[in-house]
């Protein structure tokens, strides 16, 4: 050849992905009769690890014996910086060149020549049929009650069969909310589709008449030339009966960031090797990396299907994809923007995946799963929607969203020591929320992200909310609540066995439990041993000893914490058999109130929170707390003014008599009757919690505490199982909570 035109002279670095494109058409109908190729994409060239050039880019001979070297597979080879532009072509089998000359099969060229000069360099990989391997799936268990999320499992039936996959992100039309997964998994218009919960089905929307199928590519990408290409899409929208069911939070992934558009205009190689993560309903988190676009999966009547991304594994790991995660949207990793992994702001969406495909690694036939995705931004241009990303536009998920962090925020501006004030609200975004994001909105938590201290205990601690992290504490759940209004064994209730002022008596709370008969309608063999005063008294502990200590991040963690707990005890149904349902039955009611009710009214109850007045309240009984115990007498006190305030019986009755359920018009109905009250109880809340903070910081002279202290510093601490530790009732020190 003359040297002057040799091909692996050339620097192919101009080439782009029109150019790429446009030779794979020129030469479709020339690839569409080899039957070896199982599919095509566009990319960068798979240097083979022993290659010459396999460390760094060296001589064009160097380059020109890749030929010669025998197989590249998915496993011995890799994208490095110096890899040319290249259409990569996948085959079945790999033939040596005096097979060529046998004439057994049609030869792969290296090269392919468009008629205007363009050399297009072309990358064989041997892909072979693999043996089919399948990983793992997550337990619908695994995913929790308090808020339907992107990344959790969706259903529907199609012709009497069901159908899974992954619930990718909400959209909006500026109307409504939509959920968006594949259409395959949606359906057609009209049908129902659920989500998985705690491993039931819970009907959540009908597929909406949007969807995508195919489209042909050079309608989608208009600069880009294809003959007889389908771009597969794949994506429908589930028209969602309830959006304050939903948060646009990620599970396993987090807050999503803006958009990152791919069309036309911004479709580069610069996408291949892009580290990018998702999470499955099947698979849950998906660490990826982009290794092709335009991958042709399938040639039908010499039609081609491609897709706009192949997704596989990260560092040559295999990517744990499988059946039930089409539907679920890729995002670049924050690593690529210089960030750390689990930085949830920088999680920025680009794609949702709609299949995939088993790629083998070599002759042994071991394949690996790739995901097949489509374009968000495409998606949401040719259906007219936008991402919902931000999370000032959610509504808020349950009580601990809106109540506990409103009544963290305002406790601040209660506070009498001008310094400790001073020191809280410059921290206030790490205890709760500023009162603009309480009043729009409020999302879910990512335990394994920071979470604001008010509510660490439920997202961080709780096993039956936080089930991915090492932080779970299996003994948290049972400190949230008291059943002070249980009827014992001799015919009186736990708070009149306390006594007015109350008195906590731990060995006697542990025998009234045990002794008690179990509420008629509980289904339940025992009684369980709540034990939120005395909670309480061990948080106040250890705000007092990190005030001796002089620890500021530990006095704010600590404090953070008790405005949960104290948010748990001026809500009525957290001090009651009735907690569920009278008489212990399990109806629903406190999920009704305490989680859809708060949802809908949000706004509403923040407005009111806001020009309430103290002076209205019962009078405290212990004005001031110097000590643990007297600490948990005035979480007693405040359950029983919450219960006053709203009896738990009336909550049950009215949810009752409204027919019980979530709908609209039930929902209106507990807060027309309740809502007053609510707010009473919240705002008593408050007043408990500025006091207890006041009464810590002041009980125990030392420096002023002042700065802002590091979220990274504050979620080491609550991380730790030995900060204020959590146990059930039963098993508390007894020397740890002495009788006055």
């Amino acid at each position: 050849m003359d040297q002057q035109f040799d091909p692996y002279k050339r620097n192919f670095a101009s080439l782009s992905v029109a150019d790429l494109l446009e030779a794979r058409a020129a030469f479709h109908v020339h690839f569409a009769h080899i039957t070896r190729i199982t599919g095509t994409a566009i990319g960068l060239y798979l240097i083979r690890d022993q290659d010459p050039d396999a460390a760094h880019p060296t001589t064009a001979n160097a380059a020109a014996q890749r030929g010669k070297k025998g197989e590249r597979t998915l496993a011995n080879s890799s994208v490095q910086k110096w890899s040319w532009p290249c259409i990569l072509v996948f085959v079945d089998a790999w033939l040596r060149p005096d097979e060529f000359r046998a004439g057994s099969a049609s030869e792969v060229p290296p090269f392919v020549y468009l008629p205007d000069g363009r050399v297009i360099p072309v990358c064989t990989v041997l892909s072979p049929p693999p043996t089919q391997a399948s990983p793992r799936a997550l337990s619908p268990y695994e995913f929790t009650s308090y808020a339907l999320a992107p990344g959790y499992p969706l259903r529907s039936l199609v012709q009497g069969t069901p159908r899974f996959g992954t619930a990718g992100c909400l959209a909006t039309d500026g109307r409504k909310t939509y959920v968006m997964t594949s259409r395959h998994v949606s359906g057609a218009p009209g049908d129902v589709v659920s989500a998985t919960v705690q491993g039931e089905d819970q009907p959540v929307g009908v597929a909406s008449t949007a969807s995508l199928a195919t489209l042909d590519l050079p309608d989608v990408y208009s600069s880009f030339k294809a003959i007889e290409t389908k771009l597969n899409i794949d994506v429908g929208l589930v028209d969602v009966f309830d959006a304050s069911q939903w948060t646009a939070q990620v599970y396993g992934v987090g807050t999503l960031g803006a958009l990152v558009t791919f069309d036309t205009r911004t479709a580069s190689l610069d996408w291949i090797g892009r580290k990018v993560v998702a999470s499955g309903a099947a698979s849950g988190r998906m660490e990826g990396e982009i290794r092709a676009l335009f991958y042709r999966y399938k040639t039908v009547a010499g039609r081609d299907g491609v897709t706009d991304f192949l997704i596989g594994g990260r560092d040559k790991a295999p990517l744990p994809t499988r059946h039930g995660d089409s539907g679920a949207v890729w995002c670049i990793d924050p690593v690529e923007f210089g960030l750390p992994g689990d930085s949830r702001a920088a999680h920025r969406p680009f794609a949702i995946q709609w299949g995939g495909v088993r790629l083998s690694e070599g002759p042994e036939g071991q394949g690996r799963p790739f995901a097949l995705a489509t374009s968000l931004a495409i998606v949401c241009r040719e259906l007219d929607v936008d991402l919902v990303t931000d999370v000032d536009e959610e509504l808020p998920q349950y009580w601990g969203a809106t109540g506990h962090y409103k009544i963290a925020q305002l406790a601040i501006g209660r506070i009498a020591n001008p310094a400790l004030k001073a020191f809280f609200s410059v921290n206030l975004t790490s205890i709760s929320f500023d009162a603009a994001t309480i009043g729009k909105a409020i999302r879910a938590q990512d335990p394994a992200a920071f979470v604001p201290l008010a509510d660490v205990p439920d997202y961080v601690w709780k096993t039956n909310i936080n089930r991915s992290t090492d932080a779970a504490r299996p003994q948290e759940n049972w400190t949230h609540y008291a059943d002070m209004d249980l009827v014992g064994a001799a015919g009186h209730t736990l708070d009149a066995a306390c006594g007015t002022p109350p008195v906590l008596d731990l060995e006697a709370w542990i025998a009234f439990y045990k002794a008690a008969p179990v509420p008629s309608a509980s289904t339940s063999r025992s009684n369980n041993m709540g034990s939120l005063p005395f909670r309480v008294w061990q948080v106040f502990n250890e705000m007092l000893a990190a005030r001796k200590a002089g620890s500021a991040p530990r006095f704010l963690a600590a404090c953070g914490v008790l405005a949960h707990y104290i948010g748990d005890a001026c809500q009525p149904l957290h001090g009651s058999i009735h907690s569920d349902g009278l008489d212990g039955a399990r109806t629903g009611v406190h999920s009704a109130y305490e989680d859809k009710m708060i949802d809908k009214r949000a706004a509403d109850l923040t407005r009111l929170l806001d020009a309430f007045k103290d002076t209205t309240l019962k009078p405290l009984g212990v004005k001031n707390a110097t000590t643990g115990h007297q600490a948990g007498q005035m979480c007693l006190e405040l359950m029983r003014r919450a219960g006053g305030y709203l009896p738990p019986k009336t909550i049950c009755r009215t949810y009752d008599r409204l027919g019980g359920g979530t709908n609209g018009a039930m929902l209106d109905g507990m807060w027309a009757a309740l809502g007053d009250a609510t707010v009473r109880c919240l705002a008593d809340g408050r007043r408990v919690l500025a006091v207890l903070w006041n009464s810590a910081y002041e009980s125990v002279p030392g420096k002023p505490f002042a700065g802002t202290v590091k979220r990274s510093a504050l979620q080491a601490i609550y991380e730790k199982a030995t900060f204020i530790e959590s146990r059930h009732l039963a098993n508390l020190k007894v020397s740890d909570y002495p009788k006055p």
